[in-house]
């Protein structure tokens, strides 16, 4: 009788743990400027690049060789064993440094039919300004190390040991018809406050 409650509380205690291991164990993610080396180069203003993490190396470090400012960026992952991946806070820290430690305002996380978790990050401001370009030798042979700018990473915080992180993400900049529109009724704007008749008294 003894023998069958001990063995019952130690199933329990078992249990218990195990799904609090569960619970702690989904990683969360944020797109942050760091410097660990090499980066990715990332040369397609709407290119995609693999994506792979692990407890001993949860960043996965790009830098943005596009010429253009990146409004956003798609990180489509899935866990082995499967985790369940949600966007990290996206707040900078007034502490640091970094002029723009996260880049963009927002997150958002979609379950995908196939298994896979995409999270989008996008939205800017005064504090939170994109991926911004760097500059390349073009001269050089292309290595992470001939580029001057800043190095963001897909960071990952919580993955749970042995497991591995693996996928792809897609960045975006402004369509050219967006750019277009957008200067287009700025300079509207600049025309009518010139226009605007000055109030007679």
């Amino acid at each position: 009788m003894k023998f069958s409650r001990l063995l019952l509380l130690l199933a329990l205690v078992g249990l218990t743990a195990s799904a609090a291991m569960a619970d702690g164990i989904d990683p969360t993610v944020v797109i942050r400027q760091v410097d660990p080396p090499p980066p990715t180069l990332v040369a397609d203003p709407f290119g995609s690049f693999g994506v792979f993490a692990t407890t001993q190396s949860p960043v996965q470090a790009f830098q943005n060789n596009t010429g253009l400012v990146l409004i956003s960026i798609s990180v489509t992952l899935f866990g082995i064993p499967p985790l369940d991946f949600n966007p990290g806070d996206q707040v900078p820290n007034p502490d640091l440094e970094l002029p723009n430690e996260f880049p963009f305002l927002s997150a958002t996380k979609t379950l995908n039919a196939d298994g896979s978790i995409t999270l989008l990050f996008f939205g800017l401001d005064d504090t939170h300004l994109g991926l911004s370009p760097s500059v390349c030798n073009p001269d050089s042979d292309m290595d992470a190390d001939d580029c001057v700018g800043p190095i963001y990473g897909i960071a990952f915080d919580g993955i749970p040991t042995g497991a591995l992180v693996v996928g792809a993400a897609t960045v975006s900049a402004p369509e050219p018809a967006t750019l277009l529109l957008l200067s287009t009724g700025f300079l509207g704007l600049a025309a009518l406050r010139k226009r605007r008749p000055s109030l007679q008294v």
